[in-house]
């Protein structure tokens, strides 16, 4: 069994063209690494798209949460889109207990790493200190293959994050 979990940055514009350029670039992801199941963090922009390429698919997706209660302070919107696909999930896992604290997000990315068996990735090389930067380095670190969608993601959308 092949699963894949993945990284990558917010949305800056959250507009419809760098969200189609996400979902694209997700939507080959998915293609390229015919995964059995995924592992979303669930955080705006990337995860979601990924999570919603495994849906599209028929791939089951694993919703790995930083804490309860992720997008309760996110706009409507957002919150509405998230709570739907976590509906769809095959399972969601919340990795840590209480609510947010920042430290929760490295906790989580770690978990999500260490369950799959490759990374992929919406990631801006130029950024190596964010989040995503940061768990793309321990995915190395355990030896885990790491997939970089960034510059198809850029082609596609003309846009940078």
């Amino acid at each position: 069994m092949k699963v894949i979990a993945g990284t990558g940055h917010r949305p800056k514009y959250f507009n419809a063209q760098e969200w189609n350029a996400m979902c694209a670039a997700a939507d080959k992801a998915i293609k390229d690494t015919a995964p059995n199941l995924v592992v979303s963090g669930m955080a705006l922009g990337w995860d979601q798209a990924l999570a919603r390429a495994a849906i599209n698919h028929g791939i089951p997706f694993i919703a790995a949460l930083p804490f309860a209660g992720q997008a309760s302070r996110w706009p409507v919107k957002s919150h509405n889109y998230w709570q739907s696909l976590i509906a769809k999930a095959h399972e969601v896992v919340i990795v840590s207990e209480g609510g947010y604290s920042g430290w929760k997000m490295t906790k989580r990315d770690h978990w999500m790493v260490d369950e799959a068996d490759e990374v992929v990735a919406l990631y801006n090389e130029s950024r190596p200190n964010s989040g995503t930067g940061r768990c793309v380095s321990y995915a190395t670190k355990h030896n885990k293959k790491t997939i970089n969608y960034y510059d198809f993601f850029v082609e596609h959308s003309g846009l940078a994050l």
